[in-house]
């Protein structure tokens, strides 16, 4: 029996969609989702609606001024064709122009939900519980495997070995994460010796970081007892999570600081008012 190579069956992929005329000069419709822009000046990104998503990209020399207005979420039209990458085995849609149609789906959605629960009150500063200023337990609601816990355990360690950490551990994205992280909420509500809790993920798309604007979760961190730090995606990523939390940390190493003082200030406070005791005896 004859075997193809590998390079053998993907060229022959390659070639079959790139020389298939139906594939050029394609025109489709869709909301831009994990928009990155490169150091090289090319623009990658992800062309998605409701049923499926195609990776794309625009490369500097056809960009122009293109992007200038081009946000996460956007609703466009591209034209251009498909190319297979023989290399990594994946096919993309080399963008020719892109044509923006300004908010797309998902923004559209999250502004009207931020809308109506800013009217309702759940973002009120009045709402907001204080952090505690000496925590002795800490609960996590993040992922077991991610690199999210492993930074909050790592600032635990720099900057107060005792406190103990509580992970609850839920998923950060998809359509089934919402409930999960809900149940997480209330459960670690009800553990009266947690202090305070931190919610975070790191970052990606407003896809990806949807359940953290789903309302389900926004009420249930309202509800909460336990004060709650929101440290979700980026710096520059803001959910509704993050408005209705007591308290938002731009990272989760951030967050991490917020929660844990450290142990060497406690000390220097301590002798402070050893010495002001002293001299006032």
């Amino acid at each position: 029996m004859n075997y193809d190579s590998v390079s053998t069956v993907v060229g022959r992929i390659k070639e079959d969609l790139e020389h298939d005329f139906r594939l050029k000069n394609v025109a489709m419709e869709g909301n831009i989702i994990g928009l990155k822009r490169a150091s090289t000046g090319h623009w990658y990104m992800n062309i998605h609606d409701d049923k499926a998503s195609i990776r794309a990209v625009l490369f500097r020399n056809r960009a122009g001024t293109m992007m200038s207005t081009v946000k996460e979420g956007d609703s466009v039209v591209v034209t251009g064709e498909v190319n297979v990458y023989e290399k990594g085995g994946t096919f993309s849609f080399i963008i020719e122009r892109l044509f923006s149609q300004g908010v797309g789906n998902l923004q559209q959605q999250y502004e009207k939900n931020k809308a109506e629960l800013y009217a309702q009150g759940y973002f009120d500063k009045d709402n907001k519980k204080e952090l505690p200023r000496f925590p002795w337990k800490v609960g996590v609601l993040t992922s077991a495997t991610g690199a999210v816990l492993h930074d909050i355990q790592k600032i635990r360690a720099e900057r107060n070995e005792y406190i103990e950490v509580v992970l609850y551990p839920v998923p950060v994205q998809g359509d089934g994460a919402a409930p999960k992280l809900v149940k997480a909420l209330e459960e670690a509500g009800k553990n009266r010796d947690l202090d305070v809790l931190i919610l975070a993920r790191g970052g990606g798309s407003m896809e990806d970081l949807w359940c953290f604007n789903d309302r389900v979760v926004v009420e249930a961190i309202y509800k909460a007892n336990t004060p709650v730090i929101s440290a979700v995606g980026h710096e520059t990523d803001y959910t509704l999570c993050d408005y209705v939390a007591d308290a938002r940390g731009a990272t989760p190493s951030h967050a991490a600081e917020m929660a844990v003082l450290p142990l060497t200030t406690l000390q220097d406070q301590l002798t402070e008012k050893e010495e002001y005791l002293h001299e006032y005896m």
